[in-house]
């Protein structure tokens, strides 16, 4: 479970995030492109240039984005949001996601 003092620093924290949701998509798919360079693979978008200007890849971070912000939310009754977790991350593999594709640093 999640105490109340961390799920208050998430809140918070996702609040400044969400003050500029669709540019911070981008950031986060950036740094996940930097991390994991064939995750780029994975996507429909992988071809568009400019990338990060790519109107396919701005919608999809910003479906990611509109995603974490309902987890951060669901943060209030974490049983019910484990098997969101788990369905999204089931989804996931099946798309080729790998384990290095998750790496944070």
């Amino acid at each position: 479970m999640v105490d109340s003092d961390t799920q208050s620093r998430v809140v918070e924290t996702w609040a400044v995030v969400e003050k500029d949701l669709d540019n911070q998509g981008v950031i986060f798919f950036k740094r996940i492109f930097t991390i994991a360079p064939p995750a780029l693979q994975l996507f429909s978008f992988r071809d568009a240039d400019p990338l990060y200007e790519s109107p396919q890849l701005r919608r999809h971070a910003s479906t990611v984005m509109r995603t974490v912000g309902q987890a951060v939310a669901g943060l209030k009754d974490v049983r019910a949001l484990v098997p969101v977790l788990q369905g999204l991350g089931a989804a996931h593999a099946k798309y080729g996601v790998q384990p290095a594709h998750r790496r944070t640093s």
